[in-house]
């Protein structure tokens, strides 16, 4: 005989002692660890042998048998966790537990080990891996969401004072030891994001150019020169080159009154109250709004509250000259003497637009506050 369940040899006669025994019993070449099992062949129970540390026991054609590896493979569904078992989960993992406090942070499920690839894994390495299909229903039936992974906001009670970070997928890090790396790689199909933030810089890849058109979507793109530049192509195809914005200066000259000389130019003087200066300028068709607009003057006489009114006119094609008509009488000036000042024209210039013309009318309010008017100077950003 080999493994069977066997009476321990007590000899000719069996005392009470010995038949309450619980060594009364016994198995050929048991060990600690053995385990007894039903063996219709042998009609009764036998030993089977302690397995490997590690090593599961499962069924095999008709007697239980521990596993060659560490491997646990189940032919059938797993429920755990307390979870009752439901007709809609196949496996089913429910983790409510009070933490221990033993560490600074808490699973309810956590992956552990080392991965080591083998010569030939050469098309990926995963650590954990969703490749699963799907086959639906066949019903005349709408379905609200088919995925790979679902995931649910964390439903959070909040006992504490602050959380620094809640999120529904946290990725801690990015790998450094791909040619690529990255946090997140989607390598095909649409990414479909509600809300965006993008915390730091924002890169996109270089390309000659845009992707199909899409109707209701918009294209924004870098394309492949040399620097790289920065596109955007409509719905119906339309290419736009994005470019930072681009300010041009035109100058215009007093219609000059008192033909006086400054220095080696001419300018008008403005030496008596009331006195007004004229000026006139054409805004320039590719206009597309105000950086600066200024008359250049230059003070007679040093004093912080210069008396200069300024008014406007301006119309386009179609319009009358004085479309629009605007005035600033109520600003005063710091000026000093036969240095140049600025005087700002932002204010009587709220609706101008590309192709309007400009008049401009400056008036010295106050006696003694001498002025030359020099000229106007528009800095605009172009269309």
């Amino acid at each position: 005989m080999a493994n069977e369940f066997i009476h321990t040899e007590v000899g000719a006669s069996l005392t009470e002692a010995e038949y309450d025994s619980v060594t009364g019993h016994s198995i050929n070449n048991q060990a600690r660890g053995d385990i007894l099992i039903s063996n219709t062949a042998a009609s009764g129970l036998i030993r089977l042998a302690k397995g490997t540390e590690g090593h599961p026991l499962i069924m095999g054609a008709n007697d239980p048998v521990w596993q060659s590896t560490e491997s646990l493979i189940l032919g059938g569904s797993i429920t755990s966790g307390g979870a009752a078992a439901a007709g809609n989960f196949y496996h089913r993992f429910q983790s409510t537990f009070t933490s221990s406090g033993a560490s600074t942070d808490v699973y309810g499920v956590r992956f552990e080990g080392a991965i080591t690839g083998a010569a030939g894994d050469t098309t990926a390495i995963h650590n954990v891996g969703c490749v699963a299909s799907i086959t639906t229903q066949t019903a005349s039936e709408t379905i609200g969401v088919v995925s790979q992974l679902y995931l649910i906001e964390p439903g959070i009670t909040k006992n504490v004072t602050t959380i620094t970070t809640a999120a529904t997928l946290y990725i801690a890090g990015a790998p450094t030891e791909g040619a690529t790396n990255a946090a997140l790689y989607v390598l095909a199909g649409e990414t479909n994001i509600a809300t965006l933030l993008v915390r730091d810089s924002l890169y996109l890849s270089e390309r000659a150019g845009a992707q199909g058109d899409t109707g209701g979507r918009g294209q924004l793109w870098v394309k492949n020169e040399s620097p790289c530049e920065l596109w955007f192509t409509d719905d119906g195809g339309t290419d736009t080159q994005i470019v930072p914005a681009r300010a041009k200066e035109v100058y215009s000259y007093p219609m000059v009154v008192d033909h006086a000389t400054l220095g080696d130019g001419y300018a008008d003087s403005l030496t008596a109250l009331n006195n007004q200066s004229h000026m006139n300028m054409f805004i320039p068709y590719d206009f597309a709004s105000v950086d600066e607009i200024v008359i250049l003057v230059k003070p007679t006489t040093t004093n912080a509250s210069q008396n200069w009114d300024v008014y406007s006119d301006y119309g386009g094609i179609g319009e009358n000259h004085s479309a629009s008509s605007e005035a600033d009488t109520g600003t005063s000036h710091a000026g000093t003497a036969d240095q140049y000042k600025e005087v700002d024209l932002s204010g009587v210039v709220g609706s101008i637009a590309a192709g309007d013309m400009l008049f401009i009318r400056i008036k010295l309010a106050d006696a003694g506050h001498d002025v030359w008017v020099v000229g106007i100077r528009l800095k605009y950003i172009v269309t």
